[in-house]
C-alpha cells in the first residue's frame, strides 16, 4: 500500500461575503487580544472589551485615562470590527487576570500587584492578587456578542485563560525582634485561575468583515466589591484569522 503524500492544505480562499468575492485569504492561527483597566475601587457595572485600537484609549475604570495603547494592550487595528475583507472564526475564549497593576498612562513604569502573604501579631497583610482575582472571578457574568447576536452568557469562572506561571515564589521566616516571642512569615505566590478555556470544538463562530464584535463583563451584583489594587484583565480570542493576501 502505498504511503500518502504529506501535502499542505490550501493557504488561500475566497471570501465568504460576496462584495469580497475578488478577495483572497490567508487562513493563520492567531488570537485577537484586549485588555482593560480596573481601579481599586468598587467593580463597575460593565466593562468592555475589543472596543479600541492600537494607539487609542483602554477601556475599563481604570485610574484615569490610560491611551495610547500598545501591541501589549490590544492587537485590534480598528474598534469593535474588522477591517475589510479580513474576517475570524472564534474558537475559543480565554479571559485572563494579570499579576501587573494597571497604570495610569501608556508610558507609566509597569509594576507587580501586592502578592505577599504575611501574617504577624498585629499586622497581617492582604494579598491583592488573591483577593481581587476572587472578588473579580465569583462576581462577574461574561457576555460575547457578534452583531446583535447573544454568542455566550456564562458566569466568569467558566472561561478561565490557563495560562502563565503558578507555585511559590518563595517563603522566609524571621523573627520579629531579638528576645520577642512572636514569629512573622511571608510567601510570596503567583496567582491564576486554572482549568480547560471555554472552546467551541463543534459550533466555531464566524466574525465577518466589517461586522461589530463585542465581549463583555457584567458585574451585576447589587453591591459589587471594591478591588485592593488597580488590576488589569485580558480577553483573548482563540481562533483562525483570515487575512488579505496578494
Amino acid at each position: 500500500m502505498a504511503t500518502p503524500a504529506l501535502v499542505p492544505r490550501a493557504r488561500r480562499f475566497e471570501s465568504p461575503a460576496r462584495q469580497f468575492i475578488n478577495a483572497k485569504l490567508e487562513p493563520v492561527h492567531q488570537p485577537i487580544y484586549s485588555a482593560a483597566a480596573f481601579d481599586n475601587a468598587a467593580i463597575p457595572r460593565s466593562v468592555l472589551f475589543f472596543q479600541y485600537p492600537i494607539g487609542g484609549t483602554v477601556t475599563g475604570a481604570g485610574t484615569g485615562t490610560i491611551g495610547g495603547a500598545t501591541v501589549w494592550h490590544t492587537n485590534l487595528e480598528t474598534a469593535g470590527f474588522l477591517a475589510t475583507p479580513k474576517l475570524y472564526l472564534v474558537q475559543g475564549f480565554r479571559v485572563i487576570p494579570h499579576p501587573l497593576a494597571a497604570g495610569s498612562a501608556a508610558g507609566a513604569a509597569p509594576s507587580l500587584k501586592d502578592d505577599e502573604a504575611t501574617t504577624g501579631l498585629a499586622t497581617p497583610d492582604t494579598d491583592a492578587q488573591l483577593q481581587d482575582i476572587m472578588f473579580l472571578w465569583y462576581t462577574g457574568v461574561f457576555h460575547f456578542t457578534v452583531g446583535p447576536k447573544n454568542y455566550l452568557k456564562v458566569p466568569l469562572w467558566n472561561v478561565p485563560g490557563n495560562t502563565g506561571m503558578e507555585g511559590f515564589a518563595g517563603i522566609g521566616l524571621s523573627q520579629n525582634a531579638p528576645g520577642a516571642s512572636s514569629i512573622s512569615f511571608q510567601r510570596s505566590r503567583v496567582i491564576q485561575p486554572v482549568g480547560r478555556y471555554f472552546s467551541l470544538p463543534q459550533y466555531p463562530i464566524l466574525i465577518p468583515s466589517q461586522q461589530s464584535f463585542n465581549a463583555e463583563i457584567q458585574f451585576p451584583l447589587p453591591t459589587n466589591p471594591t478591588l485592593v489594587a488597580d488590576s488589569w484583565v485580558f480577553c483573548q480570542l482563540d481562533g483562525i484569522l483570515g487575512r488579505e493576501v496578494a
